[in-house]
């Protein structure tokens, strides 16, 4: 059976997982290095946020799909608390819209189409602007 995770957005499932940061007993995490592209952070709490939100999700749609969630994650949580200009939520989103990483966020907006909430949907607007691309 398809899970159907929306898109990042102020309360989606994304910005929820987010808060894996913060609970208590969780290890460590290691360090990803498999799937379908090695993503390298400057910033190692964005690569915390991250892993700890890829490891969190399991997406039976393949390993790309579990970054582009793990990042927007990421991208949600620092855009909530430090806001749009902040450096985490600059680099999540050049990481995001990099040449590595476009076809898997394509196939994520492809996946859900209109069926988002709609700061999902103006995610989706920015990324397409930023880009030069429509995305789903």
């Amino acid at each position: 059976m398809r899970t159907n995770i929306p898109a990042a957005g102020k309360g989606g499932v994304a910005f929820q997982l987010a808060f894996l940061y913060h609970r208590p007993g969780l290890p460590e995490p290691v360090t990803f290095g498999g799937g379908t592209f090695v993503v390298n952070f400057k910033d190692k709490e964005l690569e915390r946020v991250y892993e700890l939100n890829f490891r969190a999700v399991k997406d039976s749609e393949g390993e790309d799909q579990r970054q582009i969630c793990g990042l927007l994650a990421a991208f949600d949580w620092f855009r909530l608390i430090e806001g749009d200009q902040s450096p985490r939520v600059q680099e999540a989103r050049d990481i995001l819209l990099s040449a590595e990483m476009r076809p898997a966020l394509r196939r994520w907006y492809r996946r859900f189409g209109n069926n988002m909430n709609p700061a999902a949907m103006e995610l989706r607007e920015q990324f397409t602007q930023l880009a030069g691309e429509r995305f789903g």
